[in-house]
């Protein structure tokens, strides 16, 4: 098991896949990340990742559980694992009391300079009446994610959550929001996307995520984010904008019983 120092080296190791870029956080000291290879495998760990300690997996399936095994004994507990397809299933089949859970969406912009018919950076410029917010805006935030997302993992003043954008009533309110949060050096990372009820139907959510994907891929080369695997109409309109649907999955150890 060998110990990726750079962020160059795990690109080069993974194929620059998407998820194992976010979760180096461009494997700088102040992120906290880690990543190691063996053979056609990678394993990526950050802690505090848009809120839990994630550690992706990425490769061969007999390799990567090998390589998995051998790592978790360095993470520590409370690590997560993430994958794309059925990978996870594959690797804590030799972890004893993990799980692997319902798949869910990882949904991304391809390559840079290979962006697809629809994407934000390219097709949506400025939309009206949505802009960065400012220190004074972030009650109204956290009001809204209380009302309409309080599942939300990205919160004002959250570390690793570094701005807002929102979509701006003519009487001043806040109709949508999102958040850059948790962004890699060359992968942006959006979260926090949430529109108030009365403003449902009327494009917000569109506005906001085309203004804020626009701006992380004008930044970072592209952009990434997850996605609840049965919310379709999000998943439609992640898809309207240029980013591809894969399949992730998540491992952590099953809760004692008693």
């Amino acid at each position: 098991m060998d110990e990726l120092l750079s962020a160059d080296e795990l690109a080069a190791a993974c194929g620059n896949d998407s998820l194992c870029v976010w979760a180096a956080q461009g494997l700088t000291q102040a992120s906290g990340a880690r990543a190691w290879t063996s053979g056609p495998a990678v394993l990526v760990a950050c802690p505090g990742l848009s809120s839990r300690d994630r550690a992706v997996v990425w490769g061969e399936p007999a390799a990567a559980a090998r390589l998995v095994a051998g790592a978790v004994p360095l993470l520590g507990p409370g690590y997560r694992l993430l994958g794309h397809g059925d990978l996870i299933p594959e690797v804590v089949r030799g972890l004893a009391g993990w799980a692997a859970s319902a798949p869910f969406g990882w949904m991304y912009t391809p390559a840079h300079g290979k962006h697809g018919p629809g994407t934000p950076a390219t097709d949506h410029g400025r939309p009206e009446g949505v802009r960065w917010l400012e220190a004074g805006d972030m009650p109204g935030v956290s009001e809204l994610l209380e009302r309409a997302f309080p599942d939300s993992y990205a919160w004002p003043g959250m570390a690793g959550v570094r701005r807002w954008a929102g979509d701006v009533d003519d009487d001043g309110g806040l109709a949508g929001v999102a958040a850059d949060a948790w962004s890699a050096p060359t992968l942006g990372y959006m979260a926090g996307v949430a529109v108030r009820k009365e403003a449902r139907g009327r494009g917000v959510g569109r506005r906001v995520c085309a203004f804020v994907l626009g701006d992380l891929i004008a930044r970072h080369g592209r952009a990434a984010l997850m996605v609840h695997g049965w919310n379709d109409p999000a998943i439609r309109l992640y898809q309207r904008l240029g980013l591809v649907f894969q399949p992730i999955r998540a491992g952590r150890p099953e809760p004692a019983q008693g």
